[in-house]
């Protein structure tokens, strides 16, 4: 069972007991449904407990539907099938903002796709069960479907890490539908006032277009600092308010599968974008004085090219390092700072030997690069698989 999801983080918050957890995970593995939904009704955990939970673990405000009036202009934003399956409801528009209530405010691939619907910033609300089918009785005429077998109703091939409500094995990397912004639509990360979601979306479009190799989100004393490295040096973007910073490492710790309630101690992970599946995101937490700090490393597989030839070596510099990777024995040793080359040095080495005849095994931390033919080996320091 992966710590981070939502039933675990449950029992470690001592809200539910692990005999519970089971139990309720026993009774969805037959019937289907809601894990949050399934706890309720077993009565081990009321609505308003689950709300204030979601709220406080996500940082998203609460909203109760009951007594909010809904404005009917807003019905042509979301179908009545979207509405219906994911149990979300459009409650405020501004002229570059929708306010949207939900029942599972960590479905990422949903106020992803919303975002690409609208162009708007969407600002999630979690909202109970009981509160949202009312609700949409009320606004549209329907009660909300029936809790669907996968938990939440997502599109397949969503990652269950963003559907906090579901227990399900976690994929090892989280795929990110980033959508490019509508023709016109500038980029939220360049407002002090965007959502979490918006900001890592733009940066990660920004970023990649630039070809950056790095994303820095640096929390100071009064604002959130955010660099890009580009050949090899750091350049800023922009400073961001300080308040975004809680809401932001949550984000990214959602989609990289990090343990989101740790924030004393180091972490890694990874995930993609669907809109450049050429590109693996390695990122990096550190506890520093005022905050967590972020690294993305940006990894463009489909823009490496692994040829020795390619490095920018002088002629006589590139044949003592062929004759050396030809030996039978000994050691290379490649160093250098950040961004000066050494990934692509080392693969591109391996490359190099990589023919029929031979058998290479590598132990890394991480695979960075996957290179056909080659057995590589990523290490696991928690199962004692280390070098």
């Amino acid at each position: 069972m992966n710590r981070d999801l939502v039933g675990h983080q449950l029992v470690e918050a001592q809200v539910i007991s692990s005999e519970d957890l089971n139990k309720a995970l026993d009774r969805q593995r037959c019937e289907g449904g809601r894990l949050g939904s399934i706890l309720i009704r077993m009565g081990v955990l009321s609505e308003s407990t689950l709300l204030e939970f979601l709220s406080q673990r996500y940082g998203v405000p609460t909203v109760e539907l009951s007594t909010c009036a809904l404005d009917d202009t807003l019905r042509g934003l979301m179908s009545v099938e979207l509405m219906q399956q994911h149990l979300v409801c459009p409650v405020k528009k501004t002229a570059s903002r929708l306010s949207v209530a939900m029942v599972d405010p960590t479905n990422s691939t949903l106020l992803d796709e919303l975002r690409f619907r609208t162009g708007l910033h969407i600002l999630p609300m979690v909202a109970t069960e009981t509160d949202m089918r009312l609700a949409l009785q009320q606004f549209h005429g329907v009660a909300g479907g029936q809790d669907p077998s996968d938990g939440h109703g997502v599109a397949p091939g969503s990652s269950s890490r963003a559907h906090g409500a579901q227990e399900s094995p976690p994929s090892p990397r989280h795929e990110l539908a980033l959508n490019r912004a509508p023709q016109g639509m500038s980029f939220p990360v360049m407002s002090q006032d965007a959502s979490a979601g918006d900001v890592v979306t733009a940066l990660l479009q920004q970023a990649i277009t630039m070809e950056a190799s790095d994303i820095h989100i640096e929390p100071l004393e009064k604002i959130l600092r955010v660099r890009v490295r580009l050949d090899g040096e750091l350049r800023p973007i922009k400073n961001l308010s300080k308040d975004l910073h809680p809401s932001l490492m949550a984000r990214l710790k959602i989609l990289s599968n990090m343990d989101i309630a740790e924030r004393r101690l180091p972490q890694d992970g990874r995930m993609k974008v669907e809109l450049f599946p050429q590109v693996d995101i390695r990122v990096a937490m550190l506890p520093c004085l005022y905050g967590e700090k972020a690294v993305l490393r940006l990894l463009n597989q489909g823009g490496l090219s692994l040829h020795l030839t390619n490095l920018g070596l002088e002629q006589a510099d590139l044949d003592l390092l062929t004759t050396a990777l030809e030996h039978p024995y000994g050691m290379v040793l490649v160093t250098g700072p950040t961004g000066s080359g050494k990934t692509t040095t080392l693969y591109s080495a391996l490359q190099f030997l990589n023919t029929p005849q031979m058998n290479i095994v590598t132990v890394e931390d991480p695979v960075e690069y996957q290179i056909q033919g080659i057995n590589q080996l990523q290490i696991h320091e928690d199962i004692g698989l280390t070098f």
